[in-house]
């Protein structure tokens, strides 16, 4: 190793461990790193009783009118999976991070609870869980919402409830399919099938499944007893589907489901939400977590914590909310956590997630600004490759290497932190020379 990288690598030695010998509290490692206007970038290795902690978190100004939060579906469509990263540069992201809990055992894979995006619906289901919200005016909610969902007949002022959204029909049911579900509704032949074309029946589909989802228009699915409300439409009557989002919610242009509430007006709730939203077993044991959370003066926070072995224990919701609570959050929820957690941080996942690598997942909350375009980059190398010196003579052509008299250090100091870990001890003593501090045999 070149004599100078020894110099620098040993005196970082000689401050880590002067660090350790801190009280446990501050032996934080903080870095901070601005991403562009509004967005900043935050990472912290926190030292616990049981080990220690990387937290990832992205604090975003709420006010700047050029940025927007929403969430992003897989290969824009109800069902499908995709990695953080594929979804983040195919929106052109600045950021990303998981979003909503899905059904990862069975295909299609859909998200659990429900999700808003640009004011329409595009998934629904029956677990009524914490759910985070964007209003057009980028006011942020965090609660449970209570939403209710009919197919109105304005002329004959009837109705009927809607089951669910973009999820397969189940016996009795009344399900609507809207084009993010795909082309078709993938349903058996024992329905009756309604499809709708700008605010009008187009056709009606008896014991006929599968039927084709018009782009702009929507299908109502209805199964068993359900089929009754297939005798109040004609073909061209004016059809409208409605949601009561109630009072709170009423505004909101973007929403995903999650869980579970973490903190409500500064203080840990999760101790008694984890019951009232249905969360158990493996949900509660240590792992990586993904939140969503707001601080006072409107700062949007995301947060991950890392699980892996040899870099971060992963966290209990309890120590996840503390994290943020000592970060300025007021309000947060939790995602869904796990081999699912990851974030995205201009054009690169900064977090380790626990399968090495981002799982394809359901669906992500992205941030978005005006102006970025993400570009590929090529891998920036730890050093520089040696120069290549060519020698000829009458008879052969020799390839000579020569060490490089420029040494480039990783970048950012966490990463000569974590190097460091594996160096078990070192000799020397520190002196004045003339490059300034040196070590001394």
């Amino acid at each position: 190793m070149h004599k100078n990288s020894i110099i620098f690598v040993r005196l970082v030695i000689i401050a880590f461990s002067l660090i350790v010998a801190l009280p446990s509290n501050a032996r934080d490692f903080r870095w901070e790193k601005k991403i562009t206007g509004g967005i900043d970038y935050v990472q912290i290795k926190k030292f616990v009783p049981h080990g220690r902690l990387l937290v990832h978190i992205l604090k975003i100004d709420m006010k700047r009118s050029d940025i927007d939060i929403k969430p992003a579906l897989a290969k824009d469509t109800i069902g499908k999976l995709e990695p953080i990263p594929n979804i983040a540069k195919r929106n052109n992201a600045v950021a990303a991070i998981n979003g909503s809990f899905f059904d990862a055992r069975r295909s299609p894979h859909l998200p659990i609870g429900i999700i808003s995006i640009d004011g329409k619906t595009v998934n629904k289901s029956t677990l009524s869980r914490c759910a985070f919200g964007i209003t057009a005016g980028k006011d942020i909610i965090i609660g449970v919402p209570n939403i209710k969902s009919k197919v109105v007949l304005l002329k004959k002022d009837k109705s009927f409830d809607i089951w669910g959204i973009n999820r397969p029909r189940k016996n009795d049911e009344v399900i609507l399919y809207t084009s993010e579900y795909g082309e078709r509704t993938k349903t058996n032949n024992f329905g009756i099938e309604i499809i709708v074309k700008n605010g009008k029946v187009s056709s009606i589909n008896r014991a006929k499944g599968n039927s084709k989802i018009p782009k702009g228009g929507y299908v109502v699915s209805l199964h068993g007893v359900s089929r009754k409300y297939a005798d109040w439409l004609l073909r061209g009557e004016d059809i409208l589907v409605e949601f009561d989002l109630g009072e709170e919610w009423e505004m909101v242009n973007h929403m995903v489901s999650g869980g579970p509430l973490l903190i409500e007006n500064g203080k840990m709730v999760v101790k008694k939400t984890v019951i009232e939203e249905i969360f158990k077993g493996k949900l509660l044991k240590r792992s990586a977590r993904t939140a969503i959370g707001e601080t006072k003066d409107k700062k949007l926070m995301l947060v991950v914590v890392d699980k892996r072995r040899g870099i971060s224990d992963g966290a209990f919701y309890s120590e996840l909310s503390k994290i943020m609570i000592q970060e300025g959050a007021w309000r947060a929820m939790g995602l869904d956590g796990g081999g699912s957690s990851s974030m995205f941080v201009d054009g690169k996942v900064v977090s380790y997630p626990t399968a090495w690598t981002s799982i394809p997942v359901s669906n992500a909350i992205i941030v978005k600004k005006k102006g970025y375009r993400y570009i590929a980059k090529k891998p920036r190398p730890i050093s520089k490759p040696p120069p290549i010196e060519k020698i000829t003579t009458p008879e052969v052509v020799v390839l000579v290497e020569t060490v490089s008299e420029e040494t480039v250090y990783p970048d950012g100091l966490f990463e000569i932190y974590n190097q460091l870990i594996k160096v078990f001890s070192v000799t020397g003593e520190v002196g004045i020379g003339e490059h300034g501090l040196e070590i001394r045999e």
